[in-house]
């Protein structure tokens, strides 16, 4: 009686150690990092972490002057990262990354050109903006192209 007492104590002990320790490994998070250029310099701005299915945001962090971002704490799987320019908009394509459980994902390059519809678009609304704001005209946007 004492020995199937002294069993059953260690193999539920053992159970709720190993559930534990499961769920710590699964708490241990990765980061993710890159860059973000404009026709080969740095472009200031924001990274924003995605859920692939919603799309609705989880994290944002700035983009640095060298055009360098970070995300840290990032849970294990897969996401979307979206680069959000100067005025909010996001610009050029979406980018999938893996996180691993608590491995860093390295290396992200988000390139704009000046080609790109969306970046030119963009660069002319700021541009544009810029100019009314120092002529005395506000920050009054002109309308998109079609």
């Amino acid at each position: 009686m004492k020995s199937s007492f002294i069993l059953s104590f260690i193999l539920i002990f053992t159970v709720v150690t190993l559930a534990a320790s499961c769920a710590a490994v699964m708490k241990i998070k990765g980061s993710v990092s890159g860059n973000v250029f404009r026709d080969g310099r740095p472009m200031m701005g924001q990274i924003q972490l995605l859920n692939p299915k919603t799309q609705s945001s989880i994290k944002t962090e700035p983009v640095n002057n060298q055009g360098h971002f970070i995300i840290s704490d990032v849970p294990p799987g897969e996401w979307l990262l979206a680069f959000i320019g100067p005025t909010g908009a996001p610009i050029g394509n979406f980018k999938y990354v893996k996180v691993m459980m608590g491995r860093p994902v390295t290396g992200v390059q988000f390139e704009i050109f000046e080609d790109d519809p969306k970046a030119t678009e963009l660069i002319e609304r700021v541009k544009a903006e810029k100019e009314a704001a120092a002529a005395g005209g506000g920050t009054q946007t002109p309308p998109a192209k079609k």
